[in-house]
């Protein structure tokens, strides 16, 4: 996948202030037209079980916060995993974590859904790198 195929982002991130800042470097390196925000890893479950037929609504990249109150990232990838054969359309995921902590980087390397853990905030060299990559 290149940058110029991404057609919509799920951005999941209990942080205001992070969710503010991820959308802007979105809009302007320009990855994006369509931006899909979620403030809880449960708000991004329930976009999925409403519009998992639905292939155009379902986003091509999930950036998902990794400590969030409530549901974690890596609670809501063993959902998401329950739905997969159901989904209309399987996502990129980057886990977004603003620490270094080894244990995390391990348990993302472990999940087959994750494709990259990205630093908050994420620059833009790193999301294309990311993206390249696939």
């Amino acid at each position: 996948m290149t940058v110029s195929e991404v057609g919509s982002v799920m951005l999941i991130d209990d942080n205001l202030t992070d969710r503010f800042i991820h959308k802007k470097l979105l809009a302007i390196h320009e990855f994006t037209s369509e931006i899909i925000e979620c403030e809880s890893a449960r708000e991004g479950l329930e976009f999925f079980k409403a519009n998992k037929e639905s292939k155009d609504q379902l986003p091509d990249i999930i950036l998902l916060d990794v400590l969030m109150p409530e549901m974690n990232g890596f609670d809501f990838l063993i959902h998401l995993e329950g739905m997969e054969d159901e989904l209309a359309k399987k996502p990129i995921i980057f886990m977004l974590s603003s620490t270094d902590d080894e244990s995390d980087l391990r348990k993302a390397r472990s999940v087959r859904m994750v494709n990259k853990m990205l630093r908050k905030p994420f620059s833009p060299e790193a999301l294309i790198s990311a993206i390249s990559e696939l």
